[in-house]
């Protein structure tokens, strides 16, 4: 569980959740189509980062203690059990829309303080690359965002 709550916060973190694609593999219609990252991401998605732009070693030992640091704020600041809890609550409870509601204010006081993190680690990270490097990660986040208009073209002629 640990491990899929940490995967949006890396991949968002590196600027390429727009990205999240790495490695070709064939998909059912044959053609050639990048992996999701977050699939193959570990807990250290300085390798991924450094297979798209070449870090250098000084760049890896940054990155890695950025997400160090704000991995463990991202985990402390994390809502425990999420909708889960709204499946403990009683529908008959008279106070179900207030457990609901208050539910609801907690889940989204936790993502405006996980987007306001991620945007900081964001930042951080992209400070640490060169200038050739940020512009790999655009050229690649482009070229994303152009493979999945494709895709739904595709999807929508059939």
């Amino acid at each position: 569980m640990k491990k899929i709550a940490l995967i949006p916060l890396f991949v968002a973190s590196l600027g390429i959740g727009a990205l999240a694609w790495a490695g070709d593999a064939p998909d059912q219609c044959g053609k050639e189509h990048h992996r999701p990252m977050h699939h193959m991401m570990s807990m250290d998605p300085v390798p991924y980062l450094d297979k798209l732009v070449k870090l250098s070693d000084e760049q890896k030992g940054q990155i890695e203690k950025i997400h160090q640091e704000y991995g463990a704020q991202m985990r402390a600041s994390h809502p425990r059990g999420g909708d889960w809890q709204i499946m403990t609550l009683d529908p008959k409870d008279p106070n179900y829309q207030n457990k609901v509601a208050e539910l609801a204010k907690q889940n989204a006081q936790a993502a405006e303080k996980a987007t306001l993190l991620h945007a900081e680690m964001h930042a951080k990270v992209m400070a640490v690359l060169t200038d050739e490097q940020k512009q790999t990660l655009l050229n690649r986040q482009q070229d994303m965002r152009d493979h999945m208009k494709d895709r739904k073209r595709d999807m929508n002629k059939s």
